[in-house]
């Protein structure tokens, strides 16, 4: 069993590997800005104190993620980067959850737009890190499409009611489908290893055509 430290635990796909995780028997730490611990992402301090105090687990899931539109780089990625240096040269394991919205670049809308660039860039700083620095730690880049929130988590607030509205009308993956698949890549890290995957339903493609078509949206 490992130790594993969850980013942003309290709801989502974060909450999903949080609780199965323990289900799975592994020690699980998980950090969230909801939580009591208001932890938060967007505070160097807070991303220091992160890894002095859970640096010496096996496993982080990188997935907590605040989008700052004021920097090129995210606050997620900051702590990925921060996480990467720490434990250049070892066999821990990251699972950094991207999003298949890094695929396509879109147009039409700000907010998302800067996302799709944001989850575009996290997948560069991947791969440019993998030139410099590949003796470890072990690192998958995870990235997922559309999924459904249980009805009773908030809609995410970077979405627009309208676009929120029209996302829902689509075909979605459940939490689960997204999930036990980085459960079963954690479980199975000693056994295989996977550096990158893109996880989506088979309508998927066309779904985004047509977000894209209509929002410009990935």
């Amino acid at each position: 069993m490992a130790k594993v430290l969850v980013t942003g635990h309290f709801n989502g796909i974060g909450k999903y590997i949080y609780d199965k995780c323990i289900a799975s028997g592994h020690t699980v730490q998980g950090v969230d800005i909801l939580d009591d611990t208001q932890w938060n992402i967007a505070s160097p301090e807070d991303r220091e104190w992160l890894l002095e105090q859970y640096g010496h687990y096996d496993v982080f899931v990188n997935n907590a993620y605040e989008l700052d539109l004021t920097t090129k780089l995210s606050t997620q990625n900051q702590l990925l980067q921060l996480f990467l240096d720490a434990w250049a040269d070892t066999n821990k394991y990251i699972i950094s959850i991207g999003s298949t919205a890094g695929l396509k670049r879109p147009q039409k809308d700000i907010k998302m737009k800067k996302y799709s660039l944001d989850k575009e860039r996290h997948t560069k700083l991947i791969h440019n890190w993998r030139k410099t620095k590949p003796n470890g730690p072990n690192l998958c880049n995870f990235n997922f499409g559309f999924y459904k929130r249980p009805d009773n988590e908030p809609k995410t607030a970077l979405l627009g009611q309208d676009v929120s509205d029209y996302v829902s009308q689509l075909d979605r993956a459940e939490m689960h489908d997204f999930g036990d698949y980085i459960i079963n890549l954690l479980n199975d890290r000693e056994s295989i290893w996977i550096d990158e995957i893109y996880v989506d339903l088979p309508n998927q493609d066309n779904n985004r055509t047509r977000f894209i078509k209509d929002y410009g949206i990935a």
